[in-house]
């Protein structure tokens, strides 16, 4: 089913131009933060141990997602926008050791990203290519993880990450080359009932021709794709929401972490948006209600739904609120005061609380809940 998108609220940041022609060579403003990467190795292990890495900051529902998420997907293609205007220093960071946000360049907050997945890949033998848009002389633009080698795939991604965004943005030529690829697994994606994850991080529009065709040729595929946005210019995102609204594909528009959370307290203010969350609806799933998180409000259902994704199998033991709303809000209290990962740091917020805020729960009535949420 096609997943359509609501139109993304326009930032009122003053817009930086995309610089696609040249490198950006500009230093980068001393309060700028620089990503630095993880120096640990990675080692494949058994089944019950490749999910201990994220069990150490996220509940065991999102670690569930993350694991259901391999077997409903095959294979990941990511294509990264290192064009010249990645340099500019308007991204936003979540450092999540220091639990805050941080300016950062474009380049960096994509970084972040791409160090988190390229390690879930290699930790969970799930894989996934990593394509570049512009290549250097004598430099790899493509690199692979989750083949079992994790240790030298996590050193060539790391490697890759660190090259110097220049050039412009031949978005239309790499669509393409991942056509080509799925197009190559289609017969065994049939057989399996499995899909492909396309993510494109991308700061700009297309250099190199008409992005809606070049798309368009994935729709008898199974493919579902993820836009990761990572520019707060007005034009772009309207550019990309249009694209979405004009294809009758299985699109997901986001943006930076600290953008989603506003746009989703517009709708469901009762959610502390996570960078866990994030990184899931980053990494693919087919989970659809977290489509809907920035589309409307969720009715009483859905927000047990949602304990259930987040929270895993105890909190399905909840009393469904369609049967009683105070006794739902009441069980979801307990459940979260005695669970020491039930608690996210709030980019919105900018503080440690519960996935639930209880005290916006408590304030709806039984009908309240059923007919205004």
């Amino acid at each position: 089913m096609t997943t359509r998108l609501s139109k993304k609220k326009k930032k009122k940041k003053k817009k930086n131009r995309k610089q696609t022609t040249t490198e950006h060579t500009e230093e980068i403003p001393t309060a700028v933060a620089v990503c630095e990467f993880p120096s640990e190795t990675y080692h494949v292990v058994g089944d019950e141990e490749k999910l201990s890495f994220l069990r150490r900051s996220m509940p065991e529902g999102l670690c569930e997602q993350f694991r259901l998420s391999c077997e409903q997907f095959a294979v990941r293609y990511w294509i990264i926008d290192n064009s010249g205007s990645m340099w500019t220093p308007d991204g936003r960071r979540a450092v999540e050791g220091s639990r805050s946000a941080v300016t950062s360049t474009r380049w960096d907050e994509l970084r972040d990203s791409l160090a988190f997945h390229a390690n879930l890949s290699a930790r969970l033998c799930a894989p996934t290519e990593f394509l570049l848009l512009n290549a250097r002389p004598m430099s790899p633009a493509i690199v692979t993880t989750g083949l079992g080698n994790p240790d030298d795939e996590i050193r060539r991604l790391l490697a890759l990450a660190r090259t110097s965004p220049f050039g412009k943005t031949p978005l239309c030529a790499r669509i393409r080359d991942v056509l080509e690829r799925v197009r190559e697994r289609e017969h065994e994606l049939i057989a399996t009932g499995r899909r492909v994850v396309l993510v494109i991080a991308s700061d700009g529009e297309p250099t190199d021709g008409d992005v809606r065709k070049a798309l368009r040729a994935l729709h008898p595929l199974p493919v579902n794709i993820v836009i990761r946005l990572c520019t707060q210019e007005d034009d772009v995102v309207e550019f990309w929401n249009n694209v979405d609204r004009d294809l009758e594909l299985d699109v997901e528009v986001l943006d930076d972490l600290i953008s989603e959370a506003k746009e989703i307290r517009a709708y469901n203010k009762f959610l502390a948006y996570g960078l866990p969350l994030h990184r899931l609806r980053e990494w693919g799933c087919a989970t659809k209600i977290l489509d809907l998180l920035d589309e409307t409000r969720l009715v009483p259902a859905q927000i047990h739904e949602l304990a259930v994704i987040i929270y895993g199998a105890p909190a399905s033991a909840l009393p469904h609120p369609d049967l009683g709303w105070k006794p739902f809000v009441k069980a979801l209290d307990a459940y979260q005061r005695n669970n020491p990962r039930a608690s996210v740091w709030d980019p919105r917020r900018k503080r440690e609380r519960f996935w639930f805020d209880l005290h916006d729960l408590k304030t709806k009535t039984d009908a309240e809940a059923c007919h205004l949420m």
